[in-house]
């Protein structure tokens, strides 16, 4: 029995899956930009208080320190 090994995946550097990272992360936080409410806490008060905005249609950033 001969097992054969494909390598399916491209060689690329650190620099180039940091860059996607970078990337990536700059695309999912610009949505949040504009919000309707800044929460800075993430506890479980800021949670709560992010879940019921949300519930009501608000657009909600929460900011844990």
């Amino acid at each position: 029995m001969t097992l054969t090994i494909v390598n399916k995946f491209a060689k690329v550097g650190e620099k180039d899956v940091t860059k996607a990272i970078v990337e990536g992360f700059a695309k999912q936080f610009s949505e949040y930009v504009e919000s309707d409410c800044i929460i800075v806490g993430a506890g479980p008060a800021g949670l709560m208080a992010g879940k019921e905005l949300a519930e009501k249609g608000k657009k909600n950033l929460e900011i844990k320190f």
